[in-house]
């Protein structure tokens, strides 16, 4: 079995590059011959991913990458070509033409959108090439139920539900102590409107009791903005340090207005902290209504009910032990990978 697989490598880090760094691995350690086609972003956006996209970068981009693909097909001459997407709004038509490539050398493709497609294809053209995306491929892997039901609306075809995932430790038992007292609160990702940060913010000034932390890059519209005494913005942090941060919180929160299946959210899960998540993307598959409280996008009150109802340690014990458990039985690195190669087998049997 060979795999070519297009899907950024880092800098920077997160996202789909950190999903590409643990499959990588997986790929060595399960000795799977692969070829990693890098289509991460150029210019600087490479330094900040908050800068502005620029038409001259992504064509450099794109013709780097079809090259790439070229020279892979031709030298390594892979089984299957695996496309992780976001559905972004040139990277929709870049991974449009890589499958085209593929296909004309007979090379079935896994579509892997990382993304709710749905709030991504920003026009028809972009829908329309999405769904010839879908119709050409061997099968399509999605990360939540809505983006499911999307694809199967707009094409009749029933993709297949496939999680993020996280290293677990089978030789280590993970266990959280709970504070009587709930007085942490964090947030990780990128600190800008689209995530739910002023919510949170708006949420901090009813609890003057509690310090809410916000970890990860700092937009534009909160770098100058005041905050209430009990916010702190932490900035961009290596992962070990969004580790410690987590091992310091009583509870996770995360009113992202749009989401595909947030890798912070899942890393809060694992470590144990309780989870107030926005009825968005894989957030309620993942808490389900065991591991934390869902509440509606952009509404405060809701959120200060949720931070009400944390306020009982014995709550937030139950929820941390689900949270850890749901973790190691569904998300596991093992697990996921191991049923996407498992798939990748039944395409190259029905090939054949």
């Amino acid at each position: 079995m060979k795999i070519a697989l297009i899907s950024p490598l880092p800098p920077p880090e997160g996202g789909i590059a950190t999903w590409t760094k643990e499959a990588e691995s997986f790929f060595l350690n399960n000795a799977i011959q692969f070829e990693i086609i890098d289509n991460a972003v150029v210019g600087k956006r490479k330094e900040k991913i908050t800068s502005t996209t620029r038409l001259k970068d992504e064509i450099i981009r794109t013709i780097s990458i079809i090259k790439k693909l070229k020279h892979t097909i031709s030298s390594f001459k892979p089984d299957i070509l695996h496309i992780n997407t976001s559905c972004g709004r040139f990277g929709i038509y870049r991974d449009y033409l890589c499958m085209i490539f593929a296909r004309a050398s007979h090379i079935p493709c896994v579509l892997h959108c990382h993304c709710n497609v749905a709030d991504q294809l920003h026009d028809s053209i972009a829908e329309s090439v999405f769904k010839r995306m879908v119709k050409m491929s061997a099968t399509v892997f999605v990360l939540n139920r809505s983006t499911s039901d999307y694809v199967e609306n707009k094409t009749s075809i029933t993709p297949i539900l496939m999680p993020n995932f996280i290293e677990i430790d089978k030789n280590e038992t993970v266990h959280r102590a709970i504070n009587e007292r709930m007085r942490e609160v964090l947030f990780v990702g990128h600190i800008q409107k689209t995530k739910g940060c002023f919510e949170i913010v708006e949420a901090a000034r009813r609890f003057p009791d509690l310090h809410f932390t916000l970890v990860g890059p700092i937009g534009i519209e909160f770098s100058q903005l005041k905050l209430p005494p009990n916010v702190s913005m932490a900035g961009k942090k290596k992962h070990d340090d969004v580790k410690r941060y987590m091992d310091d919180a009583d509870a996770f929160i995360f009113p992202s207005y749009t989401e595909g299946f947030s890798n912070a959210l899942l890393e809060a899960m694992y470590s144990g902290l309780p989870v107030i998540a926005s009825d968005v993307g894989a957030n309620r598959d993942m808490i389900e209504d065991k591991g934390g409280i869902i509440v509606p996008v952009k509404n405060v009150a809701k959120i200060a009910e949720a931070l009400d109802f944390f306020s009982a340690a014995e709550i937030r014990r139950k929820m941390s032990g689900w949270n850890i458990n749901k973790v190691e039985r569904s998300y596991s690195k093992e697990r996921v990978m191991g049923k996407i190669v498992d798939i990748y087998t039944e395409i190259l049997t029905k090939s054949n």
